[in-house]
C-alpha cells in the first residue's frame, strides 16, 4: 500500500469511527429521553436505528475512504510519470547527457507526485474545513454556520485549532497550521511515493 492510500484510510478508519459512534450516540440519547417519558417502545427503536445507520455510516466513511486512497495513489504515479517525462524531454532539449536526464527526470518525479499532493491536500483542507463550519461552534456557542465572512472564517480556522486561544485552544493560527500541515503531508508523501513507485517499476 502506498503513503497515499495508507493517509486516506487512516483517516477513514478515524472518520467512520467517529461517525459511527456519533450516530449511535444520538440513538442511544434519544433512547434515554424515551425511556425517562415512558416511551419504551420509541426508546428500543431510537437504539436500534441509531446502531444500524451508525454502523452503515461509518463502514461507508471507510470505504470511501479507501477507494479515495486508491485513485489518489493512482494519480501520484500518473503525477510522477508524467513530471518525469517532461522533465526528461526539457533535458534532452537542452543537450543534456545521460546522467543529467535521468537526474532531470527524478526531479521531475518528485514534482509530479508532489503536485498531486499538494491538490489533494487543498481537497482534504476544503472538507475539513466545510465539515468544521457546517457542525462546528464558535467560542461564542454560536453555530458556526450561521456566521458569514471574516467571523466564519475565523470561527473555523480556531475550531480547527482546538478552540479559540481565551478558551484554552490554539486559536486561528493553530487551525491554520492544520490546514499547512494537511497540505505539507499530502505534498510530501506524493513526491515520496511518485518517485517509489515509478522506481518499483524498473
Amino acid at each position: 500500500m502506498g503513503l497515499m492510500k495508507g493517509i486516506f484510510k487512516g483517516l477513514g478508519k478515524v472518520a467512520g469511527t467517529v461517525v459511527e459512534y456519533g450516530v449511535k450516540a444520538t440513538g442511544e440519547t434519544v433512547g434515554f429521553i424515551a425511556d425517562i417519558t415512558d416511551n419504551h417502545e420509541i426508546a428500543e427503536t431510537s437504539r436500534k436505528v441509531g446502531k444500524s445507520v451508525g454502523e452503515f455510516m461509518g463502514n461507508s466513511t471507510k470505504t470511501v475512504a479507501n477507494a479515495t486512497g486508491s485513485v489518489i495513489e493512482k494519480a501520484v504515479e500518473i503525477g510522477s510519470e508524467l513530471g518525469s517525462g517532461v522533465a526528461g524531454f526539457a533535458a534532452e532539449v537542452y543537450g543534456a547527457d545521460e546522467k543529467n536526464i535521468q537526474r532531470a527526470k527524478t526531479v521531475g518525479k518528485v514534482i509530479g507526485g508532489g503536485a498531486v499532493g499538494l491538490v489533494t491536500g487543498d481537497i482534504i483542507g476544503t472538507a475539513v474545513s466545510g465539515v468544521t463550519a457546517a457542525v462546528g461552534v464558535a467560542s461564542t456557542g454560536t453555530a458556526i454556520s450561521s456566521l458569514h465572512g471574516v467571523a466564519s472564517t475565523n470561527a473555523t480556522l480556531a475550531a480547527l485549532g482546538g478552540g479559540a486561544i481565551s478558551a484554552g485552544g490554539g486559536g486561528i493560527a493553530a487551525g491554520q497550521a492544520v490546514l499547512t500541515g494537511i497540505n505539507t503531508v499530502t505534498t510530501i508523501a506524493g513526491s515520496v511515493e511518485g518517485v517509489l513507485k515509478n522506481d518499483n517499476k524498473k
